[in-house]
């Protein structure tokens, strides 16, 4: 009788444990889910380098010193919603990098709620692992893509070259890390200043502020070579001219919609959905989604980026709608 009541308060505290996991996923979730946030990084980045540098021109009072911590801590921040997001775009974005992924996956548990809630797709498996795998240390940076990527990321990363250097001649181009040992060594120091800012109480100085422009700029750097390499990976070579741009956010933005009308048609056949119901449903979503994407698109109106940001910002609704499709295709006794 002692064993089984033992037995039992155990699993009752797992499953809260996991309730309290899921929880923290999909709080995560609701905070990162705004469209194109992690093409946003490199430009908070760049953001913070021009505000610090323009404070450190200026005389700043001894009681005042302390608003330089916030560069630190918010780089280091920057970088990690970075590498997760960028992390869980791969994973979902299928193989081989779900499979490789599982590498990662070994430490993380997994009982019936997280297996339910990724078969119910609310959440994927690519927010279970982005989520849990450790950040932190520059090489936690490279080493996570590298598995999700099948080995070489650190040498892609080396090797990127910048959105102007197609339009260079061979000889001429140069890669976005001009050197790679010096940068990580800057991002190293960059993990350092966070840890100690938000580990140790001590009053001793743990940084000197001439020393932050240089270290955000290996963080901004680290990003934009980032960008390049998981951009050419999942979506082939990228364009570098806005027109370009807005071209190939239409045609991402196409093949979001057939998968959806895939998948609608899935759904419609499975007989878990009444078709009148549904389609009423999908058109309040589809009025949703398009004014939703003029929202957007209104932070640059009348710009060459408009098309662009109306585009991604329908894509990004699009496959959030893909994915609660997909649960009703699949949907089986018993999910519910």
């Amino acid at each position: 009788m002692v064993r089984l009541e033992r037995a039992d308060t155990r699993d009752k505290s797992m499953a809260a444990e996991t309730k309290e996991r899921l929880k923290r996923i999909a709080e995560w979730q609701a905070r990162m889910g705004r469209p194109r946030y992690q093409h946003e990084a490199y430009a908070a980045l760049v953001e913070l380098l021009v505000l610090c540098a323009e404070m450190n021109k200026d005389k700043i009072s001894a009681d005042r010193e302390l608003l330089f911590d916030v560069f630190a801590l918010r780089a280091i921040a920057n970088i990690e919603v970075y590498v997760r997001l960028r992390l869980k775009e791969l994973i979902d974005s299928g193989s081989p990098y779900i499979e490789n992924a599982g590498k990662l996956a070994d430490k993380i548990k997994i009982d019936h709620l997280i297996a339910s809630s990724l078969q119910r797709r609310t959440i994927t498996v690519g927010d279970l692992i982005s989520y849990e795998v450790p950040i932190g240390s520059p090489w936690d940076l490279v080493r996570h893509f590298d598995t999700v990527f099948g080995g070489g990321f650190k040498r892609a990363l080396v090797e990127a070259k910048g959105p102007s250097a197609e339009e260079e001649p061979p000889e001429e181009q140069t890669p976005i890390i001009s050197d790679f040992e010096r940068l990580f060594g800057n991002l190293s120091r960059l993990f350092e200043i966070r840890h100690k800012l938000a580990h140790e109480a001590g009053r001793e100085q743990v940084y000197a502020r001439e020393e932050l422009p240089e270290l955000l700029s290996a963080a901004a750097i680290y990003v934009a070579a980032c960008d390049e390499v998981i951009g050419f990976r999942l979506h082939g070579p990228q364009p570098h001219t806005q027109s370009g741009l807005n071209a190939r956010s239409a045609e991402l933005l196409a093949e979001a919609e057939q998968q959806l009308a895939t998948e609608i048609g899935r759904a419609k056949a499975s007989g878990n959905v009444d078709p009148d119901e549904f389609d009423e449903t999908q058109a309040a979503w589809k009025e949703f989604a398009t004014k939703e994407a003029s929202l957007h698109a209104t932070l640059v109106s009348g710009g060459s980026m408009e098309p662009m940001v109306y585009a991604d910002t329908l894509t990004d609704l699009t496959k959030t709608r893909l994915e609660q499709i997909k649960w009703w295709a699949d949907l089986e006794e018993g999910d519910t």
